[in-house]
C-alpha cells in the first residue's frame, strides 16, 4: 500500500488497488469502505466503519494512522512503511 500510495500519491486509489488484490475477507471490506467514501461518506466515517467491522488491533492503528495523517498532513507512504 505504501507504494501504491507513493506511485499514485492518492488514498482512494490506492485503497482500491489493495481491495483488488487483497485476500478475501480484507478485499470485500475495502471495497466497501471505499465504496462508501465515493458514495459521499468522508474518510473518518468510512475508516470507522471499516475499523469497527475488522475488529483487529492492527486494522485500528491502521485507521488511526490514516486519520491522523488526514488531519495533519504529512507523506503518507512514509507512515504506512513504518507501520509495516
Amino acid at each position: 500500500m505504501a507504494r501504491a500510495v507513493r506511485a499514485v500519491n492518492a488514498l482512494a486509489a490506492a485503497l482500491e488497488l489493495l481491495a483488488r488484490e487483497a485476500p478475501q475477507p480484507l478485499a470485500g471490506e475495502l471495497r466497501r469502505t471505499v465504496d462508501q467514501r465515493a458514495l459521499g461518506g468522508n474518510w473518518e466515517q468510512a475508516l470507522d466503519g471499516f475499523a469497527s467491522r475488522l475488529p483487529e488491533a492492527e486494522i485500528s492503528i491502521f485507521v488511526g494512522a490514516l486519520q491522523l495523517q488526514n488531519r495533519s498532513g504529512g507523506k503518507l507512504h512514509e507512515i504506512l512503511n513504518k507501520l509495516a
